[in-house]
């Protein structure tokens, strides 16, 4: 993790054991969200904000409702990523439905699997060669003016906001 951060890569919590929130306690809800975040903030250093991503994209209101509280912006996955973090995705399959899903503003949620890094061989330079700008989070709402970020809800595409 160290190193994707001293790469210009920016971490985003995702949980702690990776749980369908919509069926844990409140308290669990919040120990899942926050407790990653200390973690990396003790282990290298790195403070990941506000932002996050919830396992599973739940969308059960009370969980939103909680990230809204702890004021977390939360990331979706405007690209599709052709489902890289099961154990049976192919770095064909996740390049086709990346590629296809890619579009101005679009945030895309890859997980670390040697499938994805290998797919990732043909994404970023056929994103590149499209005229994408590949950037984090932060320098995408930068770049498109977003200053008022809502918490608690799914952002996809920072356009939608």
């Amino acid at each position: 993790l160290k190193y994707a951060v001293d790469n210009g890569f920016q971490l985003v919590g995702h949980s702690h054991s990776h749980p369908r929130l919509e069926t844990v306690t409140q308290e669990q809800v919040i120990a899942e969200m926050t407790e990653p975040v200390a973690d990396i903030k003790n282990r290298i250093g790195y403070d990941m904000q506000n932002w996050a991503r919830l396992p599973n994209l739940c969308r059960d209101e009370s969980v939103l409702q909680i990230c809204k509280d702890l004021n977390l912006i939360l990331l979706g996955h405007g690209m599709k990523c052709g489902h890289d973090w099961t154990p049976d995705a192919n770095a064909e399959e996740i390049a086709k439905e990346t590629l296809e899903t890619a579009c101005d503003g679009a945030i895309a949620c890859m997980h670390v699997r040697e499938q994805t890094y290998i797919a990732l061989k043909t994404i970023l330079p056929e994103l590149k060669n499209q005229g994408y700008q590949l950037v984090n989070p932060d320098e995408l709402f930068e770049i498109k003016g977003k200053n008022n970020i809502p918490t608690g809800v799914h952002i996809h595409n920072v356009n939608d906001i």
